[in-house]
């Protein structure tokens, strides 16, 4: 996985030039957004019923897209 990072005078870009839809565990997932576990669980608490429970340790493929299409693609950041 590579990164950039660009900055101009107002505006921080941070892209990652990959990310592989698949499944990930709750701390995978929180490691790709850079944040805490519990800092991730709140964000998809808020619509944990659009993307249901785990499936084991594991969130599926469909459950990770849906995740991405509400928070966005990990490690892109725009300001």
């Amino acid at each position: 996985q590579q990164s950039k990072i660009t900055k101009s005078k107002n505006v921080m870009t941070y892209e990652r030039t990959k990310f592989e839809v698949k499944a990930y565990t709750m701390k995978e997932l929180a490691a790709f957004y850079q944040v805490s576990i519990k800092c991730f669980r709140t964000w998809i608490n808020k619509f944990k019923d659009e993307v249901g429970t785990k499936n084991g340790r594991y969130y599926t493929v469909n459950q990770v897209r849906i995740i991405v299409e509400k928070l966005g693609l990990p490690g892109t950041v725009e300001e």
